[in-house]
């Protein structure tokens, strides 16, 4: 894979608009990629969380990070892989944009009956958003229908360097199973840009573990685990989890090329 893409702190400041917290895993990566063995590599580890989560409460000398991956991770890349929806009052003709940005790649009604695949791609071009918002005038907010319009929506980055997908509630668990985790596309085309299927997080009696892609497939990952994971296909990957009866959590696509510069006609 190193071959084939680009490095990946390099996908991630392409944008030029780090926040912080990219900044920061920027420098946590680069730092990996010069630890000499396991035992450096954990002390960088925690040297990032200290940097990064210092405010958070102690259990004995470590930081307890329980907490879910939204609040840990995805909220903090916001600026990258959020949302911002233009709405349109339709009674008044009032226009508002959401003043932050918000996370709506989720799998939900829309994409329940959709091939993954599909499913996937509906993500990407943000077709499965649901947003809501009223009319802030008075004369339409008494309206009980006055329900406002969404005429635009678009990732904050056109092509953010991560799109992490969840499941809108607990119950689409149920319906997007384990089962159809093989039919996820490992790669997905989107503005130009090839992402491939990077990782999936699940919990099991509250840990977490994941499927990650590395150079000649994919690991089951369980950082509680002291023995070296083996390179395995994805469908292996996804057959190990469903053994263990583990929830999924996130399904997370990174970008990983720059797009062809159409040539000179």
């Amino acid at each position: 894979m190193s071959n084939e893409f680009p490095k990946f702190t390099e996908v991630i400041r392409n944008n030029n608009r780090c926040n912080n917290y990219e900044s920061e895993l920027c420098h946590f990566l680069d730092d990996c990629s010069t630890a000499s063995n396991s035992a450096d590599l954990t002390s960088k580890k925690e040297e990032f969380i200290c940097r990064n989560y210092s405010t958070r409460n102690k259990i004995g000398r470590k930081l307890d990070l329980y907490d879910t991956e939204y609040d840990i991770v995805i909220e903090k890349l916001l600026t990258t892989c959020g949302t911002l929806i233009d709405y349109v009052c339709p009674r008044c003709g009032k226009k508002e944009t959401t003043s932050t940005p918000q996370y709506k790649a989720f799998f939900n009604d829309f994409t329940k009956n959709l091939h993954p695949a599909d499913a996937v791609q509906a993500v990407f071009n943000l077709q499965q958003l649901f947003a809501s918002k009223t009319c802030p005038k008075k004369e339409c907010n008494a309206d009980t229908a006055a329900a406002m319009d969404v005429v635009d929506k678009s990732f904050v980055e056109a092509s953010p360097w991560i799109i992490p997908i969840k499941l809108h509630f607990i119950s689409f668990g149920l319906i997007f199973g384990l089962n159809q985790l093989h039919m996820l596309p490992l790669t997905v085309i989107h503005n130009g840009y090839t992402y491939i299927l990077a990782g999936i997080t699940f919990l099991k009696d509250h840990h977490f573990r994941s499927i990650l892609a590395v150079p000649g497939g994919y690991i089951h990952y369980d950082g509680l685990q002291d023995d070296p994971p083996v390179v395995v296909s994805f469908t292996d990957a996804v057959d190990s989890m469903a053994a263990l009866g583990a929830l999924i959590q996130t399904i997370i696509y990174l970008k990983t090329t720059k797009p062809k510069k159409k040539p000179k006609l």
